[in-house]
């Protein structure tokens, strides 16, 4: 019998790519895109040049900012100014 390899679950990254990022919503990129454009989806971050020695930023986005704006419209945040920003952005008007 040949031998069986286990391997280690992979770590779950909290800086992702923009294709990790999309693929982490659920959204299609365009969709993604739009909503990064349009602030409900938080935008990445530039890696400063000297620390990734690169010519070019490294752009990553944040997990824990991407699960905060994916819990916004799902609703599980209560009313505060971030959420009416969110409501703004899509044009919901409230009455209070």
């Amino acid at each position: 019998m040949g031998s069986t390899r286990t391997q280690k679950p992979a770590l779950p990254s909290r800086g992702m790519t923009r294709g990790e990022a999309v693929a982490y919503t659920g959204y299609p990129p365009g969709v993604f895109d739009a909503m990064v454009k349009a602030g409900v989806l938080p935008d990445a971050r530039a890696l400063p040049l000297a620390i990734v020695g690169r010519k070019r930023p490294v752009r990553v986005w944040d997990k824990f900012a991407l699960d905060d704006a994916l819990d916004r419209l799902a609703g599980r945040h209560a009313a505060n100014s971030d959420e009416r920003d969110l409501d703004r952005a899509f044009g919901i008007t409230s009455n209070g």
